[in-house]
């Protein structure tokens, strides 16, 4: 299996959908385009066209993923006499106050 970064034509306009896939020649002599995230195999369009590459992208959960990263955790900052240091705090799912506070919710915005 043969891997190249770059499409095969010379005189090409750079897409970004070059930089998350690559062209792989498979043994039997067939081209393929490789996710780079999920790994898929795609069907390589011999007129070089990228809407299916790119939709691909769009819907690529291992990419999302990726793009969205780990988000920061904001804690604003606590007073001393606090008996909880961390800000952090467990709670405990209580249904009867759920249903209280969604038909509230739905009584004051209907």
């Amino acid at each position: 299996m043969k891997i190249s970064n770059a499409r095969d034509t010379i005189h090409e306009r750079p897409n970004f959908v070059w930089q998350e896939l690559i062209v792989v020649k498979l043994v039997d002599g067939t081209k393929k385009v490789q996710c780079n995230n999920c790994k898929i195999k795609l069907a390589k369009n011999k007129d070089d066209t990228t809407t299916q590459y790119k939709r691909h992208l769009n819907g690529c959960v291992k990419r999302q993923v990726s793009l969205k990263g780990q988000g920061n955790l904001f804690l604003p900052p606590q007073a001393p006499a606090s008996d909880n240091a961390s800000g952090i705090q467990t709670w405990k799912y209580d249904q009867a106050k759920i249903r209280e506070v969604v038909s509230h919710m739905i009584m004051v915005h209907y």
